[in-house]
């Protein structure tokens, strides 16, 4: 629920054009476990898995339709994996099931509202709470830190598949004022090729998004413009 007591409209706690770069902590390029050149000696050289534990998670892909494992939650499933922390912990930080340079539709769990965090399957209030005591002591700089919360299999899905620590896309929000009339804006801007690019603009058809955005207490700057 909101400040108000008030539960938001899902519209503004969801969006699709969120994204986050598929790397590992280091910036390099995680290990795609739908690879077919995926070896069980590759698994333990990039992510320090033991042969036994490689060669399951070879054998478990095999039984996947297509050959090809559909979230990393599927991965993290096998029970060899669930087993063992350290297999998460690296599954979680170095690996993924897509080839992509980055990861659509990710919440990141260092700037995300307990609204947003809460809304996520298999999260829920108090665990969006203790994330989000996380934000305000240093935040989180790996998926394996913000799986230290909890080891539900349950959470732990939801922070393969749905979270990441860093951002590629966010959103802004004004409100401008000109002779009494208020327009409310929202602004995606992306980072492309290092260069910040505004990617889509929506003009806002609610009365007071100040409110529904919780800024009764928030410092605002006002700006004078003459019309030309």
């Amino acid at each position: 629920a909101g400040g108000n007591g008030e539960v938001p409209p899902l519209r503004e706690l969801a969006t699709v054009i969120a994204y986050a770069p598929n790397t590992t902590p280091n910036g390099d390029a995680r290990q795609n476990l739908n690879s077919p050149t995926l070896t069980t000696q590759l698994l333990q050289n990039r992510l320090q898995l033991s042969p036994q534990l490689a060669g399951q998670i070879l054998a478990a892909r095999a039984a996947q339709p297509n050959n090809q494992f559909p979230r990393l939650s599927t991965v993290l499933a096998i029970p060899g994996v669930s087993r063992d922390p350290n297999a998460i912990r690296q599954i979680l930080d170095n690996a993924n099931t897509s080839p992509a340079t980055r990861l659509n539709g990710r919440v990141n769990v260092n700037t995300a509202s307990v609204e947003v965090l809460a809304a996520i399957p298999g999260v829920g209030t108090d665990l969006a709470q203790a994330i989000l005591s996380r934000q305000t002591s240093g935040g989180m700089t790996r998926l394996s830190d913000v799986a230290q919360i909890s080891t539900t299999p349950a959470f732990l899905a939801a922070v393969a598949d749905r979270m990441s620590v860093a951002s590629q896309s966010f959103e802004v929000r004004a409100i401008g004022e000109a002779g009494g009339t208020k327009v409310a804006i929202t602004a995606t801007v992306a980072i492309e090729n290092g260069a910040l690019r505004v990617t889509r603009i929506t003009e806002l058809p609610f009365g007071d998004m100040a409110s529904r955005w919780q800024w009764a207490d928030v410092a605002t700057t006002t700006t004078l413009a003459e019309a030309n």
